[in-house]
């Protein structure tokens, strides 16, 4: 019979050849998965059975002829552990990307192969870490250049990976932080309008962030709100004592305002 599609290990024998097993085997079954000689195991799957030869490709992507008289034990498998197999080799070349698909194929196969979700799931979990870590890595690039917009898109991009809770909040404080920058151009290039829209989004995403509330107490500052700038100073090293330009520039309001009405 033609067609047979079957799953096997052989061995081969001193010569290296494929085709010199050793001793015969009357039938094979239609799925198998070991076939036995003396020394080297080959894996692979059976894709013709002829009157005195299988047709064998192997999880390397060999094609082999294997004489059946040659044979001397096999043991059955189903097709889904060729995958996982193939997958394994796929794996120890380096190759995640071919392995996933073949451990994918075996869990189309069998949905319960445990072996093979649980590779899928290591491989998926190491793949989107590289990712998170290109796009981190990314995101600082662009901020260095002063591309906001752009480093917000990455960081963005990122939390679309669906990183853990501790990196997912980090990451929304930096984006908050980005916000601030943002917003820090426009004060400084007189556009407080746009500068305020700004901090709004920034404390959306990290409320207790004290640049926010440092560079909004600027704009209040220049823009003569003395009362109000003095309260978002103080808000600002409230979060965060240690802020020296905060505590510098209320040390200076409140000796420019000194006996001042507002």
């Amino acid at each position: 019979m033609k067609g047979i599609r079957s799953f096997f290990s052989m061995r081969r024998c001193r010569s290296g050849m494929a085709g010199c097993l050793l001793c015969a085997v009357m039938s094979l079954p239609a799925w198998c998965d070991t076939i036995t000689t003396k020394q080297t195991t080959l894996e692979g799957r059976i894709l013709e059975n002829s009157a005195k030869v299988f047709v064998v490709e192997t999880v390397a992507g060999e094609y082999v002829v294997i004489e059946k008289n040659r044979i001397v034990d096999f043991t059955d498998e189903p097709e889904a552990d060729f995958y996982y197999r193939r997958g394994q080799f796929h794996l120890s070349k380096g190759d995640e990307n071919r392995a996933l698909l073949d451990f994918l194929e075996a869990v189309n196969w069998d949905s319960t192969h445990a072996k093979a979700r649980e590779v899928i799931e290591a491989i998926q979990q190491k793949q989107k870490e590289t990712k998170v870590n290109q796009g981190l890595l990314k995101a600082q690039q662009l901020i260095a250049a002063q591309e906001y917009r752009k480093a917000l898109d990455a960081f963005q991009r990122i939390l679309e990976l669906q990183p853990d809770d501790q990196l997912a909040q980090e990451i929304v404080k930096q984006m908050s932080d980005t916000y601030t920058r943002i917003a820090f151009l426009y004060y400084d290039h007189c556009y407080d309008e746009g500068a305020l829209f700004e901090l709004a989004r920034a404390e959306e995403l990290n409320p207790n962030s004290a640049e926010i509330y440092y560079v909004l107490a600027k704009i209040h500052d220049n823009s003569r709100k003395y009362d109000l700038a003095r309260q978002e100073y103080e808000r600002a090293l409230q979060l965060n004592p240690t802020h020296s330009m905060a505590r510098s520039k209320l040390m200076e309001l409140i000796e420019r305002t000194r006996g001042r009405r507002f």
